[in-house]
């Protein structure tokens, strides 16, 4: 990735200090999407695989620093923050969808005016890049491709794949919509000739309670409607009507939201033959909704109450220097990973014999001491690492949730590979294919992590 930040100085968009925003803002819109494209090719190679591990995970795409929960820069860095913390503590690497593929779609589009937003896209993509370049740089966290637009549902038909799958993402998309229709209340909003629609609901629906999109041309929904145009003109907000609501489908385009991005991450996550890992349970209730196997989320249910670990999340110390204390204390990490791979796996294989008292035991037998054990090496090793001052009021701790999901990619996983953008992979697994020899390839256990942070009083 070395070519790929000199590539960014010689545009004269990087300098010693950071980002340099005044170089960026005089690109054209022209030139912001031919330098995406010119960075998509430096790092469109994908590293070399490694031997499948537990801890090679691929990030949600909001997790991974997107702006398909939040597009705050403030937000994305806190995500990425927390997301950065999590591969250089207990993770082999974190791949995270490439978000400077997003601007290649517009170069065909010159009637849209959006050269102030992409200089402000491109500033805070870079300043992401910029954050987590230390992990980049040394391995902990690699970019895969963006994939090509298609929704679920064509996806599966298109690639052969088990037709029954599809029919478990229309049935699982068409109840989210339900609930985002039931828990949204939509308003528009119109202001120095803009027109916007606000829409809020809970915060396990919506990042911090909102969602917002700001059009620059009257929509069509309002344009058949005279009379609540002319409402929405003169008083500047209009709440509308349930009916009004279900025209507009709001509910359906949140719900195909979440299902192409979770679609999405789990095909690129079994390509990669990694571990998918989310802070988002909506992620994991739409898994639940298309694994369709009653004995898995039975195991999941007992592995979320007795198997969540709380885990040294160290918010206090720089990137830097936590891969300075990861390198120190690797034998502790490696003794904890050690110690969750053993119940990972009891959990994994033992099917009906798996109960609630086989997870106490485990935890308390296996995972409980190594955890001990790390933590307050953790705490010892730090202290050298963070001045008095720079210490926070309040403290901060990781928690880790795994489950099982199943049946989401089972064939054609060349083409899959090929139709989200790993040509050179696709080329490799059907090479691989010919000779008979997939599994090595293809790692069949589906795994995933919900990995959240809290605050918590010292």
């Amino acid at each position: 990735m070395k070519s790929f930040f000199e590539h960014l100085r010689k545009k004269g968009v990087l300098s010693r200090s950071g980002v340099n925003k005044s170089s960026i803002d005089k690109l054209t819109k022209i030139e912001i999407i031919d330098l995406s494209e010119q960075l998509l090719d430096i790092c469109s190679s994908l590293p070399q695989k490694h031997q499948p591990t537990t801890f090679r995970h691929f990030a949600s795409l909001s997790l991974g620093g997107g702006i398909e929960e939040c597009y705050s820069l403030k937000c994305r860095l806190k995500k990425i923050d927390q997301l950065a913390r999590f591969a250089v503590l207990y993770s082999d690497r974190v791949y995270i969808r490439n978000f400077l593929g997003d601007y290649v779609h517009l170069k065909h589009r010159p009637k849209i005016k959006l050269s102030d937003k992409l200089s402000e896209r491109l500033y805070n993509d870079l300043c992401l890049i910029m954050y987590i370049r230390p992990l980049i740089e040394e391995g902990h966290i690699a970019f895969v491709s963006p994939m090509k637009h298609m929704c679920p549902h064509c996806f599966v038909r298109h690639y052969g794949l088990d037709p029954n799958l599809a029919e478990r993402l229309i049935q699982a998309r068409k109840k989210l919509a339900q609930e985002y229709f039931a828990n949204t209340t939509v308003k528009f909003c119109y202001f120095n000739n803009l027109y916007s629609v606000e829409c809020t609901g809970p915060e396990s629906l919506y990042e911090h309670g909102f969602w917002c999109m700001i059009f620059d041309k009257l929509p069509r929904s309002l344009k058949v409607k005279p009379r609540l145009l002319q409402k929405l003109k003169k008083t500047g907000k209009l709440a509308v009507s349930p009916t009004f609501q279900r025209g507009y489908k709001h509910h359906e385009f949140m719900a195909a939201q979440v299902t192409s991005n979770i679609y999405y991450e789990l095909s690129t996550n079994k390509i990669l033959d990694t571990s998918f890992v989310t802070h988002n349970p909506l992620h994991i209730s739409f898994l639940k909704a298309i694994t369709n196997d009653i004995e898995i989320e039975r195991r999941n249910n007992i592995a979320f109450e007795n198997l969540t670990t709380q885990i040294p999340f160290i918010s206090d110390v720089s990137i830097r220097n936590l891969l300075k204390l990861r390198q120190r204390e690797q034998e502790g990490f490696i003794v904890f990973r050690a110690a969750l791979n053993e119940a990972i796996a009891e959990f994994a294989n033992r099917h009906k014999e798996f109960t609630r008292n086989t997870a106490r035991v485990l935890y308390g037998d296996i995972i409980a001491p190594s955890l001990a054990k790390l933590d307050r090496e953790v705490k010892k090793a730090k202290r050298d690492l963070v001045s008095r001052a720079r210490r926070a009021v309040l403290g901060t701790v990781g928690a880790l949730s795994f489950g099982l999901y199943t049946g989401l990619v089972d064939a054609n996983v060349g083409a899959i590979a090929a139709a989200i953008g790993l040509a050179k992979l696709a080329s490799d697994i059907r090479k691989v294919m010919a000779l008979g020899n997939a599994e090595n390839v293809i790692q069949n256990e589906d795994l995933y992590f919900l990995w959240k942070v809290k605050e918590k009083s010292k």
